[in-house]
C-alpha cells in the first residue's frame, strides 16, 4: 500500500468517526447529497492536523510540497480518484465554508483514465450496459449514481485523452449530465467530436447543474425528472 492509500485510509476513518458525532464536515456531505452508503464506498475522507504517512519517493515529495507540508490541506474533504483497475492514483480535496478546491495526482495517473466514482460496481455496470452516464463536478455524481450505477465524474470541465479512450473502448452510449455554463457545454460538444462514432447525448438541465437541481428539487423530484429525460432518450433512439 502507497503512502497515498494511507492517507486516503487514515482521512476516511477520520470521517466516519465525525460521522458518529454529527461533525460539521459530515453534516456538509450529508446536505450536498452523499449518503452514507456512497460516504463509505468511495472511502471519502475529511483532513486535519499533521500528514500522518511518509515515503520515500519522488510521488511523496510532490504530495507534500503540494501539500504545503500538511498546510493547505486543513479542514478538507478529500475524495479519492481512481484508474478503470481500481487503483488510487489522486485525490480532490475540497473546503466546507468556501467554494475552493484543488487536485494532487500521482505520476503514473498520467497515463491512465481517472474518474471518480470508478469503483467494481460501477465498472461492471459500465461493461453490462455499455453505456456511462458522466457528470463534470464531483457532488454532481452522488444523486445521479444512486439512480444509475454506470456513473462516473470527470472531476473538471476537462476530459483527458485518456478518458476518451477509456470510453471509445468500453462504452457505446455516453450520457452527459455536465454543467449548462459555457464551460459546461464546451466540453460536451468537445465529447461529441472526439467520439463520434458513439452516441453521445447531452441532457439540458433546468438549472445550472445537478448538484443545484438536487438541492432545489429533493431526491423524489430530481428523480423523477431524470427517469422522464431518460426515457425520452430511450423512444428517441428506438423511433
Amino acid at each position: 500500500m502507497n503512502f497515498l492509500e494511507k492517507f486516503v485510509d487514515i482521512c476516511h476513518d477520520r470521517l466516519l468517526t465525525s460521522l458518529k458525532l454529527e461533525s460539521e464536515a459530515s453534516s456538509y456531505l450529508l446536505g450536498r447529497g452523499v449518503s452514507e452508503k456512497q460516504l463509505t464506498e468511495y472511502k471519502i475522507g475529511y483532513f486535519e492536523g499533521d500528514i500522518p504517512v511518509r515515503e520515500e519517493s519522488q510521488d511523496f515529495d510532490n504530495f507534500n510540497k503540494w501539500a504545503g507540508y500538511g498546510k493547505n490541506l486543513q479542514k478538507r474533504l478529500i475524495f479519492p480518484a481512481r484508474n478503470a483497475k481500481g487503483l488510487l492514483r489522486g485525490i480532490e480535496t475540497r473546503r466546507i465554508d468556501v467554494k475552493d478546491y484543488t487536485k494532487f495526482m500521482l505520476e503514473r495517473a498520467s497515463v491512465d483514465a481517472v474518474f471518480f466514482g470508478m469503483t467494481y460496481e460501477a465498472l461492471e455496470a459500465i461493461w453490462n450496459t455499455k453505456t456511462v452516464y458522466l457528470t463534470e463536478g464531483i457532488f454532481d455524481h452522488f444523486p445521479v449514481q444512486r439512480m444509475f450505477k454506470n456513473s462516473l465524474c470527470c472531476m473538471t470541465a476537462k476530459v483527458s485523452r485518456q478518458q476518451v479512450q477509456f470510453l471509445y473502448r468500453f462504452v457505446d452510449h455516453i450520457n452527459i449530465l455536465f454543467d449548462m455554463d459555457d464551460p459546461g457545454k464546451e466540453l460536451g460538444k468537445a465529447l461529441e467530436k472526439k467520439l463520434k462514432t458513439k452516441e453521445v447525448t447531452r441532457f439540458k438541465l433546468p438549472n445550472h447543474d445537478i448538484s443545484q437541481l438536487w438541492e432545489d428539487w429533493g431526491e423524489v423530484r430530481f428523480q423523477q425528472f431524470l427517469l422522464k429525460q431518460v426515457k425520452k432518450l430511450t423512444v428517441d433512439l428506438n423511433a
